[in-house]
């Protein structure tokens, strides 16, 4: 097992949206609050927050916006969860590859992802190399900002309940 890396240097973001159909208007606020739920946490700001939703949930002009609010829109076919749980194990396995020589942690924001065994593999796989697994619940995202969209009180500044802490390793 590797040694954990050095305190947070980059941060990256893989957010299963495809399950998350109310996610209009995604916008900087919500980037705003990734950025400091991760320096709640000691990491970095995302270098990249890799969205993964369902093809034809967006038009072209609102995919153009989110991606200029620090989004990157990644299309799979509607409705197809193994689609988008393959995607996004991929993506990290695939990143991570080119940054092993730096230190580097992962948000992962899903509802479900961390219960599918490829993509539990693949998770275990970083860890075991020394990067940072956080898991979020989409809605310790929103509910700042879109609190009707959860049955969850509305998440005040700075209070983390739902984020699990980066992983460890000994």
């Amino acid at each position: 097992m590797a040694a954990p890396r050095s305190p947070c240097s980059e941060t990256c973001v893989i957010w299963d949206a495809g399950d998350f159909k109310a996610l209009l208007p995604l916008d900087t606020d919500v980037y705003e609050n990734i950025c400091e739920v991760l320096g709640e946490k000691g990491c970095t700001p995302p270098n990249t927050v890799y969205v993964y939703m369902d093809k034809d949930s967006l038009t072209n002009s609102q995919a153009r916006y989110f991606e200029n609010c620090g989004f990157r829109i990644i299309f799979v076919p509607e409705g197809n969860k193994c689609a988008r749980i393959l995607s996004m194990s991929v993506d990290i396995l695939t990143d991570s590859l080119n940054m092993l020589m730096f230190p580097i942690n992962w948000l992962i924001i899903s509802q479900d992802a961390g219960e599918n065994p490829e993509f539990s593999t693949a998770v275990e796989v970083l860890k075991e190399k020394g990067f940072n697994v956080i898991f979020a619940q989409p809605e310790s995202i929103l509910c700042p900002f879109y609190p009707s969209r959860s049955s969850q009180p509305k998440r005040k500044r700075g209070d983390t309940k739902g984020i699990d802490p980066p992983s460890t390793i000994s």
